[in-house]
């Protein structure tokens, strides 16, 4: 939840929610959480089919000194806000690009519009950043389009990950893109056939971490995919993971 991020397209990364009940086998931030946080994952509420969980406050630990530290996760992937976070954008001066909630699905099903409110509001309150959400359930944006809750201007941008029948429909007028991390197969065909589902822009890596070997690329994947945003102007961002598969031909284009 700090300040600088090793992840290619961003400045910076900031979590005032935390957590998800998706539980993908390749999930960085499970893994993350896991292995630095609490020892609590899933409870009861996920096995009894996932029921919505409180409003949680930010739980703090301290060190040997006594000095209070804030746990960044206090309950370990149970989704959790910590709005002791909010006002961090706004100490940022400078501006820069800023994945909000890199270690949750803010968009999941059992997220209360509340929070989500919350989180917006505090984007809002420092429009001097570019704000990137991304979700593996997109049709949520579209709910919160329709209630008047979602953030529109330029700086708010709304990713999916690759699910080619749950895209978000651009006709809502807001900037999108599409995440294909990490990409598993040749996912170009047929992808961007419905104009409904026109992207603003693309972003694709390979698996990393322990499971790599488990999901190996091949070359033309990347290539087919490129072919297609060129062939309709989409920009296209090849993050460093397929560096030593693209070599110089890496492209890491932004839409701004």
């Amino acid at each position: 939840m700090g300040a600088t991020t090793k992840i290619d397209w961003a400045d910076s990364t900031w979590s005032p929610v935390t957590g998800c009940f998706k539980n993908c086998e390749y999930c960085y931030a499970m893994n993350m959480v896991r292995r630095f946080g609490s020892s609590a994952m899933f409870t009861e509420a996920y096995i009894r089919e996932i029921e919505m969980p409180e409003l949680l406050t930010p739980v703090y630990s301290y060190t040997k000194s006594g000095s209070a530290i804030r746990n960044p996760y206090p309950h370990g992937f149970i989704p959790t806000l910590h709005r002791y976070l909010f006002d961090k954008p706004q100490r940022w001066k400078k501006s820069r690009t800023v994945f909000a909630c890199s270690m949750a699905d803010l968009f999941g099903g059992w997220i209360p519009d509340e929070w989500i409110e919350q989180v917006f509001q505090a984007c809002a309150a420092a429009p001097q950043h570019r704000y990137m959400f991304l979700t593996k359930n997109p049709v949520r944006y579209n709910h919160l389009h329709d209630k008047g809750l979602l953030l529109d201007g330029k700086n708010y941008w709304y990713g999916s990950s690759v699910f080619k029948d749950q895209l978000f429909k651009v006709s809502l007028g807001h900037n999108v893109f599409l995440s294909v991390e990490p990409i598993m197969e040749d996912v170009s065909t047929n992808l961007f056939d419905n104009p409904i589902y026109y992207q603003h822009w693309v972003i694709v890596g390979s698996m990393t971490g322990p499971l790599a070997g488990k999901y190996p690329v091949k070359r033309e994947w990347i290539e087919n995919l490129a072919d297609d945003c060129k062939m309709r102007n989409i920009p296209i961002f090849m993050k460093e993971s397929l560096r030593g598969i693209m070599n110089e031909e890496l492209i890491q284009q932004f839409p701004w």
